[in-house]
């Protein structure tokens, strides 16, 4: 995988030269708990980033999409910096397990405040319970049906615990 990975981000580098901040893998990837069937999540940094930048890498992008299950996400360096209030638990999982394939580690020294890591833990689970809810009655009748709608809520909720017991005064 790694070969893949280190293809990758050399084709990156010809594409955007100078514009290009950082190659990060994050997920399952990076947490060495991949199953066959992960993607490989790829965070790209760009100093500038406009729609006909991912235009003209889009062969590129779909190659390594479709070739190498690669799910690149692309931003700005100033998106980066600014974001960590709307996806605290997203930055957090990627602070914590990542690892840089070119450029600066744009999670250094990235700060996370307490009320916005709560603020998300909190809409997540009331969304997650309120879906059970909302599915619970129309699955009710088929037990397959509830055993792997359930099977996959469960997975969901297990991704948000470490950040709630985070939220209550533990440790992830």
């Amino acid at each position: 995988m790694q070969e893949h990975i280190i293809e990758f981000v050399d084709n990156l580098k010809l594409k955007f030269g100078g514009n290009l901040i950082s190659v990060i893998l994050y997920g399952s990837s990076a947490r060495e708990d991949r199953s066959e069937h992960s993607d490989t999540n790829i965070m790209v940094v760009l100093k500038e980033l406009s729609l006909s930048d991912l235009s003209g890498a889009e062969e590129l992008i779909q190659k390594a999409r479709k070739k190498h299950q690669i799910n690149s996400i692309f931003w700005s360096e100033s998106e980066l910096e600014n974001s960590s209030d709307v996806f605290p638990v997203e930055f957090t999982e990627i602070a914590n397990h990542h690892k840089i394939f070119f450029g600066a580690n744009p999670f250094l020294g990235l700060s996370i405040e307490r009320k916005n890591l709560k603020h998300q833990v909190e809409f997540e689970l009331r969304s997650k319970q309120l879906k059970l809810r909302g599915e619970w009655l129309n699955l009710k009748g088929s037990k397959a049906d509830l055993t792997y709608f359930l099977g996959k809520a469960g997975t969901s909720f297990l991704h948000l615990f470490p950040f709630a017991q985070e939220v209550a005064g533990g440790k992830i």
